[in-house]
C-alpha cells in the first residue's frame, strides 16, 4: 500500500521528455520542424549532428502541457552520443523511410537501444516515413507486423505532404497524459518533469509488462494486405 496515494495531475506537468531516433535521413528534423510549426513545411534540412532539443506547448484537456523534443543523430559515428538522451524519456518515436530498406531493417537495431536504455513505461511509436513516395521499397504491411511484434504503435507519415504529423504528437502526448492520471510516470525518470509544489508518490509507479526481448528480426513473408 501506498503511504500517501496522491497523484501527480496534468496542471503539475512542469515538462514531457519525447525523443526521435532512426537512421540518418529518415527525416526526423523535418517531421519534428512540421509539428513544431504545425503543418508542412518544403523546406528540406541538412543531417543533425548531435542532438538538438525543441520546445512546445499543447493543450490536452484544457491544461497547456510543454513538450521538449530532442532530435538525435542518425548516423553510426553519433550513436555513442544519443544512449544519455534516451534516459528519462516519456515517448520514443523510432523513425524509418519507407523508400530506404536499410532504414527498415536497422529498426530491431534502434528498438534494442531504446528498451534497454528506458523505463517499462516509455511509449514507443514505429514510423515509416515519405509515405508518399512513389519509389518506396518497404511495405505498410511490413511496418505494421514489425511494430506488432514487438507491441507498439505504428503509423506512415510524410514529412513533406501529409499533416498526419501532427495528429502522431496529439495522439501520443494524450497516451502519456493517460499515464500521468493513472499514476504511471511519477518522476523524472519517467520523462515527466513536475512542479516543485506536486503531490509525490511514496513508491515508483509499477512496471508495465515488458514487452519480447529482440533478437535478430526474421524475414517478413511476401506483403499480402494491410495490417
Amino acid at each position: 500500500m501506498l503511504a500517501d496515494t496522491k497523484i501527480p495531475s496534468l496542471k503539475d506537468v512542469a515538462r514531457i521528455k519525447i525523443i526521435i531516433v532512426g537512421n540518418s535521413g529518415v527525416g526526423k528534423t523535418t517531421l519534428l520542424k512540421n509539428f513544431l510549426n504545425g503543418g508542412v513545411t518544403r523546406e528540406k534540412y541538412g543531417t543533425t549532428v548531435g542532438t538538438v532539443s525543441e520546445t512546445k506547448i499543447v493543450s490536452v484537456r484544457s491544461r497547456d502541457i510543454p513538450l521538449t523534443i530532442w532530435d538525435t543523430a542518425g548516423e553510426e559515428k553519433h550513436r555513442c552520443i544519443t544512449p544519455q538522451f534516451y534516459r528519462n524519456s516519456a515517448a520514443v518515436l523510432v523513425l524509418y523511410d519507407v523508400t530506404n530498406r536499410q532504414s527498415f531493417d536497422d529498426l530491431t537495431k534502434w528498438l534494442l537501444d531504446v528498451k534497454t536504455r528506458t523505463e517499462s513505461t516509455t511509449s514507443i511509436v514505429i514510423i515509416g516515413n515519405k509515405s508518399d513516395l512513389s519509389s518506396r521499397v518497404v511495405t505498410h504491411y511490413e511496418g505494421c507486423a514489425f511494430a506488432d511484434r514487438y507491441e507498439c504503435v505504428f503509423r506512415e507519415t510524410s514529412a513533406l505532404n501529409d499533416d498526419d504529423i501532427v495528429t502522431v504528437f496529439e495522439e501520443l502526448v494524450i497516451k502519456i497524459c493517460d499515464k500521468i492520471e493513472r499514476g504511471l510516470l511519477p518522476t523524472a525518470k519517467h520523462g515527466v518533469h513536475y512542479n516543485n509544489d506536486a503531490p509525490r508518490l511514496l513508491l515508483a509507479a509499477p512496471d508495465l509488462p515488458k514487452s519480447p526481448d529482440l533478437p535478430a528480426a526474421p524475414a517478413l513473408p511476401q506483403a499480402r494486405g494491410c495490417c
